[in-house]
């Protein structure tokens, strides 16, 4: 079976990657979203750059982008949002289309990359293992699959989907926001740099975990 009959089969019609809104004026001003690798070398970011956490714990992985499957990493997210708390931003989604995961050089982990127990690799058997009925997470916790999560969900609600080097906006289908306020202050971001269109959704049910999954 190949990755691309996968998406066909679970129905996978999206990949998603959250980001504040400093984060999205990056991506939207370089039309790319980049690894962490490469932000710091990023002209373009230099007087806005934040990272959504202070350190990664999986330093072989910096030139991977950090995606997730039909639904975000609700424990990253939290933390994220945590370290952000007092800095005035907003959250923004983006959901990308899934046909980028057929691209050379892509990983699919079973839970979060920085986790001692996840398994990680590319094709399709990678990627069919993201569904397993039983997976390890943190501190090789088993994760057993709940009855009744959709197809398009992963086993581990942080498994990961690691695209190598930078990702060109093009892919992406949409941006998701929590609310009118935030999609009328990423529209204006869109007309100030004079880029896309993107298609803007008010959507506050992306930001929160899907029934029955846990990590």
């Amino acid at each position: 079976m190949t990755v691309e009959r996968i998406l066909k089969e679970r129905s996978i019609n999206e990949l998603v990657h959250f980001t504040t809104s400093i984060g999205l004026l990056g991506i939207l001003s370089t039309e790319s979203l980049l690894p962490r690798s490469h932000l710091a070398a990023e002209q373009a970011l230099e007087y806005i750059l934040k990272y959504n956490a202070p350190y990664r714990s999986d330093p072989g992985w910096l030139r991977y982008i950090n995606l997730s499957i039909t639904k975000i990493n609700q424990v990253f997210f939290e933390h994220s949002g945590r370290l952000h708390r007092d800095s005035g931003v907003f959250w923004a989604i983006l959901a990308i289309d899934p046909k980028v995961m057929c691209h050379d050089g892509v990983y699919f982990t079973t839970t979060n990359n920085i986790y001692p127990a996840c398994r990680r690799g590319e094709g399709s058997q990678a990627l069919e293992r993201l569904f397993s009925p039983k997976v390890l997470g943190r501190y090789s916790k088993e994760i057993i699959r709940p009855t009744g999560l959709p197809d398009n969900l992963t086993t581990c609600p942080q498994a990961e989907v690691l695209y190598p080097g930078r990702l060109s906006t093009q892919f992406v289908r949409y941006i998701y926001v929590r609310c009118d306020a935030d999609r009328n202050a990423v529209n204006a971001q869109i007309a100030a740099l004079g880029v896309g269109p993107y298609e803007i959704i008010v959507a506050p049910e992306q930001f929160t975990n899907p029934v029955g999954a846990t990590a």
